[in-house]
């Protein structure tokens, strides 16, 4: 695995921003490559070479031209300028979509209710894949476990929001394919 240095260069700068949003992104950035290092050893290679050009995107670019490697990003459009170039690419935010697991309206799961939704009955939980669940009629349930119903589905650009209701009455129904759906 290699990492160019204009990465952690950058990573390192967002660490150091004032913006504490940017800053948390680069220091859990830079967490995250202290795991990889700790846990691939030698097998995980900085490239420092120094390459000319706009910004980190291009110069990744130039590093995987070079390498013959794989770019791995999560950067939708980095993605599809490095597929124009005909370069090899892993979009990260495609196989998240392709992995994750699909619910249906009138699905039964059984969620924690993590804390309150915008509007005044809601409550909110999450998915294991991250995916959160907006409940109607959840509020006074913060803290629970309960079954909902799933109502429908939103995919916003930071990702996928699920409406359900609270199902009180209802069996839950048995599904093998969610690991987040318990059987009662």
């Amino acid at each position: 695995v290699i990492i160019a240095q204009s990465v952690i260069d950058e990573l390192q700068k967002l660490a150091d921003s004032s913006n504490g949003e940017k800053r948390s992104k680069g220091r859990r950035g830079l967490k995250l490559l202290k795991k990889l290092k700790e846990k691939y050893g030698r097998r995980l290679v900085v490239n420092s070479t120094r390459y000319e050009g706009d910004g980190t995107d291009e110069r990744l670019l130039k590093l995987t031209s070079d390498t013959g490697g794989t770019l791995v990003t999560a950067d939708f459009n980095l993605a599809e300028v490095a597929q124009v170039k005909e370069l090899k690419t892993l979009n990260l935010s495609e196989l998240v979509l392709a992995l994750r697991p699909e619910v249906q309206p009138g699905e039964t799961l059984l969620l924690k209710i993590i804390r309150k939704g915008k509007e005044e009955n809601q409550g909110l939980g999450y998915l294991e894949d991250g995916t959160m669940v907006v409940v109607e009629e959840a509020r006074e349930d913060i803290g629970k476990e309960m079954k909902v119903v799933v109502t429908g589905a939103l995919q916003t650009s930071t990702g996928r929001i699920i409406f359900a209701r609270a199902d009180k009455k209802q069996p839950l129904k048995k599904s093998n394919q969610h690991p987040e759906t318990k059987n009662s």
